[in-house]
Order: structure tokens, then C-alpha cells, then sequence
């Protein structure tokens, strides 16, 4: 008797643990890949001479900008030069943009399939969801539908 007691609670145990390591390991997974999205997307955005396009929504032709060393980016298309997109850094293994006022505008993502920087679509941007940054190289001249 004393034995199915035993079992039973290591069994109830084991279960408890199998069932919090599942639910903890996305966020164990992407703490540990903070580092090497940080060092990616800086890879990525200060490549000499490389300009990229960011995508807003389909129909709409994209931004072309640049990311400048000393954290600026320089808008080399858009509406008279403006541009809400004019500063920026890397935190926690994203790309911040931040507008004129130093206030946060848009998160991005480094998304290991495509290579592509995709909003994270976080509800304290102030911009539309579900923008795009792509290389503006032959392999990305246009993405389809604006995204």
C-alpha cells in the first residue's frame, strides 16, 4: 500500500515538472536567444552602405532608410523628409525605433526563416502592425503586397 502511495505522488511530481518546463521553455528559449538576435539584427542594419525598405501595408510604396552607426537613421525617401522613423537602438534583442520626440514608435524582430526584421506588434508601438524592414538588395527588391 505503502508502495502505490509512493508512486503515485512521484508520479503526480514528475507530471507537475514535465508541465512547468513545457510551459517555461519558450521563455527560456528566448532569453538565451537574446544575445544572438542583438547581434544579428546589428549585423544586419550596419552592413556598409546597405539601405532597406520598410513596408507598411499593401498598396503603399515603402520607405527606403538608412541605420546610421551612431544611432540615427537617415529617411533617404519619404514625404518631404519627414519621417517618424529617426532614431534607434537594440533592446532586449530588438530593434527599437523611436520618432522626432525620442518616444518608442515601432519594435522589430529578427525573424531567423525569412531574414527579414518584422514588428513585434506590441501594443505600446504607436504605428500601424504588421511592418516589414527587408535589405534593399536583388533578393529583396519588392516584397508582394507591400508586407
Amino acid at each position: 500500500m505503502q508502495n502505490i502511495a509512493i508512486s503515485v505522488i512521484t508520479s503526480l511530481v514528475v507530471t507537475v515538472i514535465t508541465l512547468s518546463v513545457n510551459q517555461l521553455w519558450p521563455g527560456i528559449i528566448k532569453v538565451l536567444c537574446i544575445p544572438f538576435d542583438t547581434k544579428n539584427i546589428r549585423k544586419l542594419i550596419l552592413s556598409k552602405e546597405r539601405t532597406f525598405n520598410l513596408y507598411f501595408r499593401e498598396g503603399v510604396l515603402p520607405k527606403t532608410i538608412q541605420f546610421l552607426p551612431n544611432g540615427k537613421i537617415e529617411n533617404i525617401t519619404g514625404k518631404n523628409g519627414k519621417t517618424n522613423e529617426s532614431s534607434w537602438k537594440i533592446k532586449r534583442g530588438k530593434l527599437e525605433i523611436y520618432n522626432v520626440q525620442r518616444e518608442l514608435f515601432n519594435r522589430f524582430y529578427y525573424c531567423h526563416e525569412s531574414k527579414l526584421l518584422k514588428s513585434t506588434n506590441d501594443p505600446d508601438i504607436q504605428t500601424e502592425y504588421n511592418q516589414r524592414i527587408a535589405p534593399r538588395t536583388k533578393f529583396y527588391p519588392k516584397i508582394k503586397g507591400g508586407l
